[in-house]
Parts: C-alpha cells; structure tokens; sequence
C-alpha cells in the first residue's frame, strides 16, 4: 500500500505549485488554440512563461498591464514584463514598458497609448511596425538600433553582421566640440568619432564603423561610433544630371573630387570561385570578393550581402540563415564568414550583391558541394578573374537600384540591397512602405476581447 502512496506524495507539491502559482491573465479566441501543448477552446488563464500557439483564428491574451493579440498560426511564450514571439505576427497595445523579443531583438513601448506590431516572416526578417506612440528597438547587446515614431514600420535582419557594425546616413552635426549625426531611416543618433567628421559638418554623409562598448557618448547619443569611411551622400537630381549631361559638363560647374558620383561598381572574385566542399568533412571555403568602382580602386564602407539557395545544393551561414550582410574593408574586401556547405550534391551559386553611394553590382560565385574527400580544398580564383566581376548601373533612388540586381536574391532583410536603409549594432534595418509588408494591417483590435 505505502509503495503505491509514494509516487501520489511525489506529485503533490508539483501540482500544488501549479494551483498556487498566480495568474497572469486569461487567454481568448473565437476558435481552438494551445496553451503548452494542450488543446483550449473559448478561454484559458495563463500562467508564467506559458506557450500560446494560435490555429486558424487569432487569441487575445489580456494581462494586468497589457494586452497582446496574436495573430492566426502564430506563437508566443507570456512572462509578466514580456512577451517572446517565436513565430507569426503579434501586437501589444495600452503595455508602457512591455516587452517583446523576436530573435535577438527587444522592442518596447515606451507610452500607455503605443500600439507595436512584430512580424516575423522567416528568420533574416524581423518587421516591427508602430502607432499610437513612439517604439524602440534595441539588439541583443541593448544598442538601440531604431527609434520608430508614430506610422513607422521597419524591416530588420537581427543577425546581418558583427554586433558592432554601423552604416548610417543623415546630416553631420557639431554640438560642444563633438560630432553628431542621426540617421534618417532608424532615428537613431550617435556621436561620431573621426578626424575628418569637421569638414562634413553641415552634409549628408553615409558613415561605416564600429561602435565602442561601454562609451560613454556625448549630446545624448545612443552610442560612440569610430568612423572608418565618410562618404558624402550626392543629391540625385544632381547625380541624374551628371549621368545625362557626362562627366565634362559636371567638371565645367566646379564639381569637387570628393563629390562626384561614381559611373558604376564591380564586384571582384577574390575567393572560392569553382570551389568545392567536401560535403562528409562539412568543409566549405569562406567566399572573398572585392568591390571596386570604374577606375579599379576598391570602395571601403560598401554593404556587400551574400545570398544561398533555399533549395537544393548548398549551404548557410551561422544560425541556418540563407543570407549574411556586411561591409567592406579598407581594401574594399568583404568575407561570407561562417560558411558552410549542406549535404546536398551538386553544383549551385551563391548570389552576391554591392551598394555604396546610389550604386549596385552584382555577381554570382559558381560552388559544388560533392563527397570525395580529395576535393575538399577546392579551387579559387584569383583577384583579376574576369568571370568574378559584374557592373552596378546608376540608381535614382535606393530602392530603384535594387531593381537590376537578380529577382529572389532574398537579400538583407528579404529584399535586394540596395534598399538596406542602415546597419546598426549589426542589424540590417530597411524602411518599408505602408506599413507591415507581411501582416497588412495591425492584428491588434481596439475594441473589447468579447468582440475578439
């Protein structure tokens, strides 16, 4: 008898601790949802780091200081101060200072009366939208990464390159001897640290650097940023009349050096074209290229994305992801770091694609994934391989530009490159118009939960 007794005193403190544990708050839906697995319909309470998954229609899950909608096949794991998306849409409305966490990403309300939206399309798209009041993004390392008002929506690639990566671009500003400058697509301000930011005081300029840990910035300033290029950034009127009118009729108006608008990029093969992995060894060589404008100089400060297929004979980058955006150097070199083939067979290409000032290029690196083993090392090009180079067309706008690279290049955040807005904390963040690319509208529904 007393052997039977055991096990039922084993599981009492649990399920007292579960009756015991305080409610968060009451889960809705006007169809059939799960709450840890289980089957629920109509209502349910929810506890402490519960997972709500929705099915065909939506849940609203009230709590003390918020209310969060999710929207149809989506799921989220509920805690008092924040809400984890994992997959699908959510929204969270009259919830000053509650969180939600999308992959890396903490956004936050920062008013009673904000409405944020998070979509999460697949893993390199992150889109956050906002109304009602001002919302901030922030990536895994706490650098506010945007700074969204009222009707903004963003794209975001949470994981596009080194956490300290920055590419900006607005006005560069002087305030008490220091250097400052606010990006038009996030919002975001830093502080500039460069010893030629004096003579750009006053200019639209596009910068790329690292940001300091733990600086302490000036004026303000989400963070310190050492600038490694200062570019200024060319009116596109003015660019569209240099290209129509030649480079002679620009001299004749007085153009300077440092102000005149490239005639086109290429991109140079440096390493791993004709390359082969050694699928069993899961060895892979890292792709290198170049990018250098019309007179063969290379472009420091170019955003360079790599791209694999989806399908197929292959590969990825760290953490599975099918994309990887990052910057060139100061040899205007960029690596596909973290490469490594799939165990698919056969021959495939990895698409690459450039973006620096207005101008685009891209190129395609030829790769075979087989078995042998004494394939492994494969075979490279070098820097002058005329099969590795491709040239970039002149762009009235940023978006325009991203037109005449290839279609489905699934670039940054799943659009081409040439739309990247900014890179911050090594989030690529891209301006999306009207609104929320993937849910539409916002699921959040401002009248009663009865209603649903």
């Amino acid at each position: 008898m007393l052997k039977h007794l055991i096990p039922l005193f084993a599981v009492c403190p649990l399920m007292l601790v579960s009756a015991t544990s305080p409610s968060l708050g009451v889960v809705k839906s006007l169809g059939e949802f799960r709450v840890d697995g289980s089957a629920v319909r109509g209502n349910s309470n929810v506890f402490e780091g519960n997972l709500v998954e929705t099915a065909s229609a939506r849940s609203v899950i009230q709590l003390a200081d918020a209310q969060i909608t999710l929207a149809p096949n989506s799921s989220a794991r509920i805690f008092r101060d924040r809400t984890v998306l994992e997959k699908g849409s959510g929204s969270v409305k009259d919830g000053a200072n509650h969180v939600i966490e999308a992959d890396t990403l903490r956004i936050v309300t920062s008013t009673q009366d904000s409405v944020v939206q998070v979509d999460i399309s697949n893993p390199s798209r992150v889109t956050v939208g906002a109304r009602g009041g001002p919302v901030e993004v922030r990536n895994a390392s706490g650098i506010l990464t945007a700074s969204l008002l009222p009707g903004m929506s963003l794209a975001f690639n949470p994981r596009a390159a080194a956490a300290s990566a920055v590419k900006m671009t607005g006005i560069m500003e002087a305030r008490s001897g220091a250097y400052f400058l606010t990006d038009e697509t996030t919002k975001v301000t830093i502080q500039v640290e460069s010893r030629d930011a004096a003579k750009y005081v006053g200019r639209k300029v596009e910068i790329t650097g690292s940001s300091v840990s733990d600086a302490n910035p000036a004026g303000g300033a989400s963070q310190l940023v050492v600038a490694v290029t200062i570019k200024p950034v060319i009116d596109k009127r003015k660019a569209g009349a240099v290209v129509a009118g030649g480079a002679a009729g620009s001299a004749g108006a007085g153009a300077g050096a440092d102000t005149a608008a490239p005639a086109g990029l290429k991109i140079v093969i440096v390493e791993a074209e004709g390359a082969t992995n050694n699928i069993r060894q899961r060895t892979a060589r890292e792709p290198i290229v170049q990018v250098e404008d019309e007179n063969h100089k290379p472009v420091a400060g170019a955003v360079v994305v790599f791209t694999l297929p989806t399908h197929g004979a292959g590969g990825a980058f760290a953490n599975g992801a099918h994309t990887l955006t990052t910057i060139t150097n100061g040899q205007g070199q960029a690596m596909a770091r973290g490469f490594l083939s799939n165990i698919a067979k056969g021959p495939f290409q990895m698409h690459v694609s450039a973006l620096s000032n207005g101008m685009t290029a891209t190129t395609n690196i030829s790769m075979v994934n087989v078995t042998a083993a004494a394939s492994a090392a494969g075979a490279g090009t070098g820097a002058g391989a005329a099969a590795g180079t491709a040239t970039g067309t002149a762009a009235g706008t940023g978006a325009a530009a991203g037109a005449g690279a290839a279609a489905g290049a699934g670039a940054a955040v799943g659009v081409s490159a040439a739309a990247v807005g900014a890179i911050v904390g090594g989030v690529a963040v891209v301006a999306t118009a009207g609104g929320l690319a993937a849910a539409g509208t916002f699921v959040s529904d401002p009248a009663p939960m009865s209603r649903q």
